[in-house]
């Protein structure tokens, strides 16, 4: 019995053993492996001695990505220019040729907008009221004749004169400065009449003086009036006859709420400005 117990525990040890060896055979297969491998890939990267320079360049072009992140460059994209390569679309193009890229788009969607763009839009743009282009030959057209003078364009009392030689009195501003216009006297609603034949170049809104319209009358002469009601009906471009009724007269603004609501009437020859009294028409 107990030889018979010895000879199968033989057994059992023989086993064993031999199980023991096949793993570590089979470690020792895989490490083989790998090792071979790995000294393969580390061969591919040496370079010899003997190694022309031209192979020496294509080997450090293609190592790039490994080295500072970026990406390959073939034999073609070296010979572009700089901006041509970074502009080119692909799936593996940088944050920054995306960001040219779209910057780039973006300007030439705003220069076709800026084409499309009629004179009427940038017009609306530009100012609250209109200012829409005046067509110059009609402006040539027109001719004043400062011997003929200038209709009134309000009936009332000039509350302050014109004067640029020497400064009057600004009750509201408590202050003495020149005045370029002369200010006439009237009440909210009058209605304001054109001194002159002209055609309205410009309608603002001014802090000082109100919704302010001028209008060119020809022979470089402009008339400028001012602290008027807004006209819905009267564009840049219309052409207003003398004696013609083109607006009503507003609320003063408070630059001259101490003088009351008035007219403020300016002639221009060229840019200065004139006495306005010296050219109304004797009634």
């Amino acid at each position: 019995m107990k030889k018979q117990k010895l000879s199968e525990m033989a057994k059992k040890k023989v086993v064993y053993a031999t199980l023991l060896v096949g793993v570590f055979v089979v470690v020792a297969v895989a490490l083989v492996t790998m090792t071979a491998k790995t000294g393969g890939q580390k061969d591919n990267n040496l370079i010899g001695l003997d190694d022309p320079e031209n192979q020496i360049a294509d080997i450090d072009k293609n190592n790039a990505s490994i080295i500072d992140g970026t990406y390959a460059v073939d034999q073609e994209d070296d010979e572009k220019n700089p901006s041509d390569v970074a502009t080119q679309p692909d799936d593996g193009r940088t944050v920054q040729d995306t960001a040219d890229n779209t910057v780039e788009e973006t300007t030439q969607k705003d220069n076709t907008a800026q084409i499309s763009t009629t004179p009427s839009d940038t017009t609306k743009k530009d100012t609250p009221v209109d200012t829409k282009p005046v067509m110059q030959n009609t402006a040539e057209n027109l001719k004043f004749d400062k011997a003929q003078g200038l209709e009134i364009p309000l009936v009332g009392n000039v509350i302050l004169p014109y004067s640029v030689d020497k400064m009057v009195f600004h009750a509201t501003l408590k202050q003495y400065k020149t005045n370029p216009a002369v200010l006439i006297q009237g009440q909210i609603g009058a209605p304001i009449k054109a001194a002159a034949k002209g055609i309205v170049t410009r309608i603002v809104d001014e802090p000082y003086t109100g919704v302010t319209i001028t209008m060119d009358i020809g022979s470089g002469y402009k008339l400028v009036y001012g602290q008027l009601e807004k006209n819905e009906h009267l564009k840049v471009g219309d052409v207003v006859d003398a004696g013609k009724e083109f607006a009503k007269l507003a609320k003063v603004s408070k630059f001259y709420s101490v003088e009351g609501e008035n007219l403020y009437f300016q002639v221009l020859e060229g840019d200065s400005s004139l006495d306005p009294m010296t050219l109304f028409k004797e009634e």
